[in-house]
Order: structure tokens, then C-alpha cells, then sequence
């Protein structure tokens, strides 16, 4: 069902449709901020 609505919005938009990520569970944005983290620890 989410794949159907999914390429349809694709299809009628012509454009790939992004998901909003959750910050909690996201392990790209979990990796950028432990490494922002690492940069600015020494300040």
C-alpha cells in the first residue's frame, strides 16, 4: 500500500517523493552529529 502510494506521487508529481526522516532512528544523522560532536568537544 505504502509502495503504491509512493509511485504514485512519484508518477503525478515527476519527481522522487522523500520521506521525512525521524531524527531518532536515523543512523546518517546520528553519525553527522557524533562526529560534530567530536569536532567541537575541545571548546
Amino acid at each position: 500500500m505504502i509502495a503504491s502510494n509512493r509511485k504514485a506521487c512519484q508518477e503525478r508529481l515527476s519527481c522522487p517523493f522523500l520521506h521525512p526522516i525521524n531524527p531518532r532512528r536515523s543512523k546518517p544523522l546520528k553519525a553527522i552529529g557524533d562526529e560534530t560532536t567530536q569536532i567541537f568537544r575541545p571548546h
